[in-house]
This record gives structure tokens, sequence and C-alpha cells, in this order.
């Protein structure tokens, strides 16, 4: 039981990143109607900038990841100016789209490649490697701090989407541009501020994984493909979809490698997840 029960915390912690990466994802579609492929590299990026002002400057924590923000909300920027605002003035198809952030994507890996000689790079979790004891289980505190993490985001995203006045702004440009801009709704901003944040967001999500795993600058794509079938899972268009998509395919993983082939655990999800989308095809979140 106990076994179990640290495999459900285990797989949820593990969710609740690709929850992270493709709420992120939904964030941009939203607002701009762009699958950015180059979303896990903003995770990656994340991830050396932490690195590289806790192991290089020898910063604090937390003052690491402000800084960490920081530098990806700036490159965040840069890229909507580049990319994002280009396609949305053209009116590229999303075909075209996508082959833009693809290749943004395979840019972005290749120079922090270059950067960091594409080494493998091992990151101390905050909070140590003493298990945790929650009741009658022990985990290790990387994934609890992972779940309660994901429950801020999630909480504080809710009250910005609902609360806000940007949140209501940013759900009119999603919903629609033009009327939008119509009532007075600056779409541009809109638009700028909900990708820089997502960016900002999936660095957080990168941050978050890298103790569990050797970090790289290879690790974007991985993290984009899982966090996509989570949003496509759960449901694309609805706020919180990718998070529930997530935890179940986070679940789906741990469970199957533990009990059935050891490393089979993205194969036997992926058998799982066709007949859920075949009867679900929008998700299981249908709007």
């Amino acid at each position: 039981m106990e076994d179990i029960a640290r495999l459900i915390v285990i797989g949820m912690g593990i969710g609740c990143i690709y929850g992270i990466i493709g709420l992120t994802l939904s964030v941009v579609l939203s607002s701009t109607k762009v699958i950015n492929i180059a979303q896990g590299e903003f995770a990656t990026l994340g991830v050396l900038g932490y690195f590289f002002a806790v192991n290089v400057l020898h910063l604090a924590p937390w003052l690491s990841l402000l800084i960490t923000l920081i530098v990806v909300a700036s490159v965040g920027f840069v890229f909507n100016k580049l990319v994002i605002v280009d396609f949305l003035n053209s009116g590229a198809s999303t075909l075209t789209t996508i082959i833009v952030t693809l290749t943004a994507s395979f840019i972005m890996s290749g120079t922090m490649g270059i950067l960091t000689g594409y080494k493998w790079l091992q990151i101390k979790p905050v909070f140590g490697y003493i298990p945790w004891k929650l009741g009658f289980i022990r985990i290790p505190p990387q994934y609890g701090f992972i779940i309660a993490t994901t429950g801020v985001l999630a909480l504080l995203y809710w009250v910005v989407l609902k609360k806000t006045n940007f949140g209501m702004a940013m759900r009119a440009v999603g919903f629609d541009r033009v009327s939008a801009e119509l009532v007075g709704v600056d779409s541009s901003r809109v638009t700028a501020l909900s990708v820089v944040l997502s960016f900002g967001v999936a660095a957080i999500g990168g941050v978050l994984i890298a103790p569990l795993t050797v970090a790289s600058a290879s690790m974007g794509l991985p993290l984009l493909i899982k966090g996509f079938i989570a949003a496509v899972l759960g449901g694309i268009n609805h706020p919180f979809g990718a998070l529930v998509g997530g935890v179940i395919i986070g679940e789906m993983t741990t469970f199957a490698s533990c009990y059935l082939v050891p490393g089979s655990g993205d194969l036997i999800t992926f058998i799982l997840l066709l007949p859920i989308l075949i009867i679900r095809p929008t998700g299981i979140f249908e709007r």
C-alpha cells in the first residue's frame, strides 16, 4: 500500500511538470493562435540560467530563480517580437507557424548546446534528498515541492484569469481579437504579456524537474511533446485541462514503468492514449 501511494505521489509530481508545459502552450495558443514548438526551449533556458546563477555566480536559489525569470522574460519578449507578432501581422498558415517555431526551437537548442558544450548538468534540489514523511509514506521532497508549486501556479492563474481586468482582456482576445480591439482592448500588449508570462512559467517548470533528471540543452523537446499531449488530452482550449492531462500521463508512465517493463512507460502511455483520444478527440474537458 505504501509503495502504491508513493508511486501516486511521484506520478502526480512528474505529471504536474507536463501539465505546466501544456498549460503554457494553451495560453500561447489561446491568445495568439500559434502552436509554439519552441515552448520547451524556454524551460531549458530557465534550467540553464538557474544552473549558471547557482553554480557559477553562487547566488541563493530564490535570487537565482528571480534572475532566471528576468532573463527568460527578456528573451521571450524578443521572441514574441520577431516570431509571433510577425505571424499575427502576416496571416501565415498554421503549418508555416509550426515550421517557423520549430526552426526557432532548433536555433535556441543549438545555441544553448554550444554555450554549455553539450554537457549534462546536475542541479541539486532545494530541499535536499532526505525523504519527507507524509502520513504513512515517505517521498523525495522535490516531488512534494513540485505538487505544491503547481497548486500555487494554478491558483494564481485562476485569479488572474477570472478576477482581473487583464484576465478578462486575455480571454476576450483569445475569443475574438478583432471584437476585443473594437471595445478598446490593446490586443498587442495583452498578447505580448501573455506570451512572456507563459515563457516564465515554462522556465519554472524546467527548474522544478531539473533535479529529478540530468539537465541538458536537449531536454526541451521531450518536455514539449509530453506537455503538448497533456494539453490535447485534457482539452487544449480549457484553462486547466492541461494540468489534468499531465497528471494522467504522469501516473500512467510511472505505474507502467514500475509494474511492466522498466522504461516502457512512454510506449504504454501512448498506446493507452489512443483510445481515449478516439473517444474524446477534443480532450477530456471538451468545450
